[in-house]
């Protein structure tokens, strides 16, 4: 290999590499989202039934302040 090739090949790098870089990031990033949505999604039924009014904490059987005194 020449030396101005050589040199043509770490210029050519020089220039490639962040664009490998931010697309490795993006795929990184894309994977986190992805975990985190579908961790979100599985906790929300059961964080809807474990919140939802039951008959004995509903709030029709709680006493109501009628008159303030």
């Amino acid at each position: 290999m020449k030396r101005g090739q050589r040199g043509q090949t770490l210029v050519e790098m020089a220039m490639i590499s962040p664009f490998l870089i931010m697309i490795l990031l993006m795929m990184i990033d894309g994977g986190r989202a992805a975990y985190a949505y579908g961790t979100l999604a599985g906790a929300a039924p059961t964080w809807r039934a474990t919140t939802s009014p039951s008959p004995s904490n509903s709030l029709r059987n709680q006493p109501r302040i009628t008159k303030i005194k």
